[in-house]
């Protein structure tokens, strides 16, 4: 799949600017436009991408680098890091000057506070979106089902439920 490069730069910025909440909450649109509008990825494609940057270190939104490179190679690879990365960032710094300059104002307040369940919604949303493609069985269903809970009544490190997922995976393929 090759992809238009300023599309794919234009896509990204918007992405970028409209991913509140972090890059988390960006995913299903990430999705929507990168597998069913622009058809750059295969949905699948998409699912491998985003497993693979979650056993990396770094911002969440590193799997869009995939995406790039598969959608166009190194070029699009950069065009789609810049362009998720640059204008968010430029934003979030004129937001920290505001914030700065206008303290603990009322307004700011119940606006933060407002975004909250917008964002908890977003992450469902985008954990949907991605185990739609992911969990394809019953050993699959059991493997995410485990980390879910693991992860949500235990406090064993995320690299260590990580490796044993992997492990898990390879074993049962």
């Amino acid at each position: 799949m090759n992809a238009d490069l300023a599309a794919m730069a234009v896509v990204f910025a918007y992405l970028s600017l409209t991913s509140f909440g972090g890059g988390n909450i960006a995913i299903p649109e990430i999705q929507r436009q990168t597998v069913l509008v622009h058809h750059w990825v295969t949905d699948r494609q998409f699912a491998e991408a985003f497993a693979l940057s979650r056993s990396a270190p770094g911002p969440s939104t590193l799997f869009v680098f995939l995406v790039g490179a598969k959608a166009a190679g190194w070029a699009g690879a950069a065009v789609a890091s810049l362009g998720m990365f640059v204008p968010s960032a430029t934003l979030m710094q004129a937001a920290c000057a505001g914030v700065r300059r206008f303290g603990n104002h009322p307004v700011l307040d119940r606006l933060l506070e407002a975004m909250r369940p917008i964002t908890i919604g977003m992450v469902f949303a985008s954990a949907y979106l991605i185990g739609r493609s992911s969990v394809t069985g019953a050993a699959t269903a059991g493997v995410f089902f485990a980390c879910v809970g693991v992860l949500s009544f235990t406090r064993l490190p995320i690299l260590v439920v990580l490796l044993t997922a992997a492990a898990v995976g390879i074993a049962s393929a």
